[in-house]
């Protein structure tokens, strides 16, 4: 392969690196809500409800305590049958 071939396809495959690369940053006032241009206005109707979220906290916390109590007798059983020869 001459050194002319070598060059070529040394350029063909860092133009395609390139290719694959090239991105778009596009820069905003801020991080909150309206700082950017694509920014969605809040209506008063969307905002987060506190009291919705405390129901949904209280009745999914049983429900998560009960499976970490199963994972870790699972695993207590698991550690016990590798102690028994």
């Amino acid at each position: 392969m001459s050194k002319h071939s070598r060059l070529v396809i040394c350029f063909f495959f860092i133009v395609c690196l390139l290719q694959l690369s090239m991105s778009q940053v596009t820069l905003s006032r801020g991080w909150g809500p309206g700082a950017g241009k694509r920014a969605v206005s809040y209506d008063s109707d969307c905002q987060v409800n506190a009291k919705s979220l405390q129901l949904i906290f209280h009745l999914l916390m049983p429900e998560v305590k009960r499976l970490l109590g199963c994972d870790h007798q699972t695993m207590i059983n698991y550690l016990q049958g590798l102690d028994r020869p």
